[in-house]
This record gives C-alpha cells, structure tokens and sequence, in this order.
C-alpha cells in the first residue's frame, strides 16, 4: 500500500498549492516558536527554583513573547478561516 496520494501539479503563483503551501510553513514555524518559548519559560521557572540570577526577568520576557506569538498564531488561522468562506 503506497501513501503517494495524487500528484500535487504545478506550484506557480496564484495556485491553490502554493497557498497551502505557505499557510503550512507558517503553520510549522508558529509553532516551532512556541514550542521554544515554552521550554525558554520552563528552564527560567527551573532557574527560580533553584534561585539563579535575573531568571524572573527571562521568565517575564518569555512569557510576554510567548503570549504575543500564541496570539499571532490564532490571528493568523482565523483570517485564514475567513478567506476560505
């Protein structure tokens, strides 16, 4: 049993391929910054724990930049949900 699926066809500006192509590479990379947030975050909170110099200030900093990257990433599939309607 093969997984190959249909060919995809032609990756021209302006296909429907190309767009889904960029929507899951924009998809993958938001995710990817979050995914290292979240660790940047949690290696601060281990730092607090055990009482390392300016780990609340790292775990601020991740925290905010963690919001605002989540925040984009839903931004980001709503107006695609808008688009496709």
């Amino acid at each position: 049993m093969s997984d190959e699926g249909e060919p995809m066809g032609e990756m021209r500006r302006g296909t429907v391929h190309l767009s889904q192509l960029r929507e899951r590479w924009a998809d993958i990379a938001w995710t990817a910054l979050c995914v290292v947030l979240v660790l940047w975050v949690a290696l601060n909170l281990l730092g607090v724990a055990r009482g390392w110099e300016n780990a609340w200030n790292y775990c601020a900093v991740g925290v905010a930049l963690l919001g605002i990257a989540w925040w984009m990433r839903i931004l980001s599939i709503r107006s695609r949900a808008r688009r496709r309607v």
